[in-house]
């Protein structure tokens, strides 16, 4: 972006950019405008340098790369310490997709740890924008009376975000039989050539019970590269 000379309105352009490719399926995109902004950020504030250090994680919590988010638990926690004097909730957000990876890899106390971090650092009224990774977790955990009344908050800034906002509803809806709903959402999500499509199209397979559907997208999962995903299937139609 040689037009522009402001630092923060480059990392804004940047910033914006990593959402829309990882929606595209375009990861490796998504990872160079990431490295684009921190190569800014660095040399800006700690709010700066937190964003930016977001951007990398939201693309590994798409692609569920629990390992890789598990390693850089403890910059991303210093990352957040040093921006605590700022209200973001991406200091929330960040510890809660941690505590995901922590979860997911059976590290429950860990994962206990730093959700409860996370809580102390997140304020009121931004439930909407940490449903998602609180989703999962219920998710993870099998607390399906949490994840039936997380799920009923309605979505917020998808766009920042990225992906992995409607990739979990569509599998907490699964889970949850909500077949009728899967019915309501799931179509306007399965645009084809971006991620939330095999999401949808596996949601709208489990509610037909239609396996040409289900096909499709594990076809489609495997053409993204979403292994972990992929293979997510047969436990979320068991109801798990």
């Amino acid at each position: 972006m040689p037009q522009l000379e402001d630092p923060d309105g480059l990392c804004e352009v940047y910033e914006s950019g990593v959402p829309v490719a990882a929606a595209m399926g375009q990861f490796g995109e998504a990872r160079q405008l990431a490295d684009l902004h921190w190569d800014i950020a660095r040399r800006l504030s700690a709010h700066h340098r937190l964003h930016s250090i977001s951007l990398p994680l939201e693309i590994a919590e798409m692609l569920a790369d629990w390992s890789v988010l598990a390693g850089d638990t403890d910059r991303i926690a210093d990352a957040v310490a040093r921006n605590l004097s700022t209200p973001c909730m991406r200091n929330a957000r960040d510890l809660l997709v941690c505590a995901l990876a922590h979860a997911y890899l059976g590290d429950e106390g860990r994962a206990r740890d730093l959700e409860l971090e996370a809580e102390l650092v997140a304020g009121a009224g931004h439930e909407r924008e940490l449903s998602t990774p609180r989703i999962r977790l219920a998710h993870a955990r099998g607390d399906f009376e949490a994840l039936r009344a997380l799920i009923r908050l309605p979505p917020r800034r998808a766009f920042v975000w990225g992906p992995s906002v409607f990739a979990a509803r569509m599998d907490a809806l699964i889970t949850l039989r909500e077949h009728a709903w899967i019915e309501a959402e799931a179509p306007g999500l399965a645009q084809p050539g971006t991620v939330p499509e095999p999401f949808a199209l596996r949601a709208l397979g489990a509610a037909r019970g239609d396996d040409d559907l289900l096909a499709r997208a594990d076809e489609r999962f495997r053409e993204l590269g979403l292994d972990w995903h992929r293979a997510q299937t047969e436990h979320l139609l068991a109801g798990r």
